[in-house]
Order: structure tokens, then sequence, then C-alpha cells
């Protein structure tokens, strides 16, 4: 019985970790989206890509 709860809890730790780890790749995916320079782009891809920004940052 002890053996089985260690193991359940080990297991639900790396499930947080790699919850954890998922948001983080997330996030750094996200930052870099917000560097991207719209200036060498037409304006409807411009216009996207700021719109998107927006959502990016006011969540």
């Amino acid at each position: 019985e002890q053996e089985l709860r260690l193991k359940r809890k080990a297991a639900e730790r790396a499930f947080e970790v790699q919850a954890e780890k998922d948001r983080t790749l997330m996030r750094l995916k996200e930052l870099r989206f917000l560097a991207t320079s719209t200036k060498d782009l037409d304006d409807d891809d411009a216009y996207w890509i700021k719109k998107q920004k927006r959502l990016i940052i006011n969540k």
C-alpha cells in the first residue's frame, strides 16, 4: 500500500512537471511571436500578427 502511494505520487509529480514544461514552452513561443517584426509584411499579414499579439498580451 505504501509503495502504491509512492508510485501514484511520483506519477502525479511527473504529470505536474510535464504540464509546467508545456506551459513554459508555450510562453516561450508566445514571446518569440511577440518579437516578430511586421515592417516587411503586407498590410493583411501585419494586421493579423498585430491582432494575435494583442490577444497574447491581454490574456
